[in-house]
Formats: structure tokens, C-alpha cells, sequence
């Protein structure tokens, strides 16, 4: 079984090292990195090519809205998942623009979930987080085209 590598760009260690445990629960996700800042993110994203990056929105040195940018331009297999507290619908827009695939606030309740143009499971809004193996599984029916 071949497995979705993952990285993740968060500032704040409890984050990370939460996000970390629960994927590893997952047999077909690996986390292959943490990343602290943007800067980081993206060096990171070019030295481990994972399939997915779960980036925040806030870092320092450099924002997550950049560095996806960067990421995206230098990596456009890379899904780039926001996760963020912040709400906001200009971080949200300018996420999309910068070519995210997904923006989900850390106060969702579990992880949301559906399937993504990747063929990995992605963003939804009402899914809890009962298996973290559903939240970045392999799709088997991939919704070719339909981004965030």
C-alpha cells in the first residue's frame, strides 16, 4: 500500500506534534516532516516532496499564504491544505488564489473530510474525525476538477 506522505507547517509545536500523532494512527499516511515557519515549509517541501501539506495560515519569517504560493509554483502536484483560526474570508480567498486545495479552521470540530481532486480525501465541513484513515486516505473516486 503506498502512502500519502505528509508535512506539517505549523508554528506552534503542540500543534504539530498533535496533528503528527493522530495521522500516524493512519497505516496508509506518513508524516515526513514538520516545518515551524514558511521559510521552513517550503525548503522542506522541496527536499521531501510530500503529497500533502497541512499548513497554517500565521507563521513568522514567512506566512503560510506565501510560502503555498511558492510551494505551488515550485511543486504543483504538493495539495496544500490550510489549517488556520482564522475565519476570515480574505485569508480564505487569497489561500484559494495561491492555489490551496482545501481551508480548515483548527476549531472544527474533528477533522473534516472529502474527497479531492488529488484523489486524497480533503475538506468538508460536517465530518468528524471517527477515523483519522479516512481524513487523508486515497481516494478510489476521485472528483477529477473539483478544488477547493
Amino acid at each position: 500500500m503506498e502512502k500519502i506522505r505528509v508535512l506539517i507547517a505549523d508554528d506552534h509545536t503542540l500543534v504539530r506534534e498533535g496533528l503528527r500523532a493522530i495521522l500516524e494512527l493512519a497505516e496508509d499516511v506518513e508524516v515526513v516532516g514538520e516545518a515551524k515557519d514558511g521559510e521552513e515549509a517550503v525548503r522542506k517541501a522541496r527536499e521531501l516532496t510530500p503529497d500533502i501539506v497541512l499548513m497554517d495560515v500565521k507563521m513568522p519569517n514567512m506566512d503560510g499564504l506565501q510560502a503555498t504560493r511558492l510551494i505551488k509554483e515550485e511543486l504543483p502536484q504538493v495539495d496544500v491544505v490550510m489549517l488556520t483560526m482564522y475565519a476570515d474570508d480574505e485569508y480564505a480567498l487569497e489561500a484559494i488564489k495561491g492555489g490551496a486545495t482545501g481551508y480548515i479552521l483548527k476549531n472544527t470540530p474533528g477533522i473534516p473530510c472529502s474527497t479531492s481532486s488529488a484523489g486524497y480525501i480533503g475538506v468538508r465541513p460536517s465530518s468528524s474525525l471517527k477515523s483519522p484513515r479516512g481524513c487523508l486516505g486515497k481516494s478510489s473516486n476521485p472528483l477529477p476538477g473539483r478544488r477547493f
